[in-house]
């Protein structure tokens, strides 16, 4: 029996989601020449947006070392160089980090870590960085010479104009029933594509094509705090705090720490401070918590007094799954679908 014809006027990938994910696939299969077409629900999970975008290669409670660290954190750096070459702006701060060491518990898995071999090439002497007057007197942790953060927001701004000046993006809800697979091709609407690729962050717990996957999402609340104007004091809130105090680091200075210590501190190239995040496995929504507010303004009146005032406040709910490995791959039942 002959092969049923693929409609005219294809492409080769349709992709659902516009947060980091798809745009960066979007990107590299764009240059790779493949006929690419983005679609987006702008409405739906912020999560890319809420971001810090800290690249940081040894995460979480246990210290881990991130799977893959030396292979994903080269490649993704280089990327982001040639982002900043082709836009001739900066995407990628880099920033040394100091990892402080929060608990005895944490003392004793950092023992333990820090004679692995794999961990050597990442790691300096905590005293090697000079930290911000607020943690001067913190002896036990560890530096990271070569961290950073990604401004993700003007990333996902100036691909998604790449994408839509290529006539690669559709602004558009979408349905999963709106999507038909054959064994030849992928159809949503008028649009066909030899594969779709959802990159839907979190939304992804809903999708019948990848109902199979353990994904437990997380809200988190980031805020940004504004650098010193004056010593007055005020009442905090959600939307009203006070300035922060005049030790702070100089966000514009590439040789300002990111602070990790429980939460994290990132001095910003727009002269702001970034702290965050909260982890949240009940509310998966966007809006901020008053229990998650409630525990940021806690760290930084633990380490800032109340001079310091909220310039941002934002919540997003990450994809999370166990052991914080990727998902990548083909539907079991449907390969044109990854």
């Amino acid at each position: 029996m002959p092969a049923t014809p693929k409609p005219q006027s294809c492409y080769d990938t349709l992709l659902f989601g516009g947060g980091l994910a798809g745009c960066i696939l979007s990107d590299h299969l764009l240059k790779a020449g493949r006929r690419v077409l983005l679609i987006d629900d702008p409405s739906l999970s912020q999560c890319s947006r809420v971001a810090a975008g800290l690249i940081n290669p040894i995460g979480g409670k246990r210290l881990k070392l991130v799977w893959n660290a030396d292979t994903f954190i080269s490649r993704s750096r280089a990327y982001y160089q040639s982002l900043a070459d082709q836009y001739q702006k900066p995407f990628f701060h880099p920033r040394p980090l100091a990892r402080l060491l929060a608990s005895l518990e944490e003392e004793r898995i950092w023992e333990t870590r820090s004679t692995d071999p794999c961990y050597r090439k990442w790691i300096a002497p905590l005293s090697s960085i000079e930290l911000p007057s607020e943690f001067k007197g913190e002896t036990k942790g560890f530096a990271i010479p070569h961290s950073g953060y990604l401004d993700t927001n003007l990333a996902i701004d100036r691909l998604t104009e790449n994408l839509k000046a290529r006539n690669a993006y559709l602004a558009s809800t979408f349905a999963y029933h709106e999507i038909s697979v054959t064994n030849h091709y992928i159809q949503f609407r008028d649009h066909t594509a030899d594969y779709a690729i959802f990159c839907e962050g979190h939304l992804a717990t809903r999708n019948p094509f990848f109902n199979s996957i353990p994904y437990k999402p997380a809200k988190g609340l980031i805020g940004t705090i504004s650098q010193p104007s004056s010593s007055r004091t005020a009442t905090l809130s959600p939307s009203k705090g006070a300035s922060t105090p005049a030790s702070l680091p100089k966000s514009h200075d590439s040789r300002s720490p990111i602070i990790l210590k429980q939460k994290f501190i990132i001095p910003r190239h727009d002269n702001t401070l970034c702290v965050g995040a909260t982890y949240n496995w009940d509310d998966p929504t966007d809006t901020p918590d008053r229990a998650g507010i409630q525990e940021l303004e806690t760290f930084l009146n633990q380490h800032f007094g109340s001079r310091w005032q909220w310039r941002s406040l934002k919540a997003g709910v990450r994809p999370a799954i166990a052991g914080a490995y990727p998902v990548v791959g083909p539907s079991p039942e449907h390969p044109r679908i990854l």
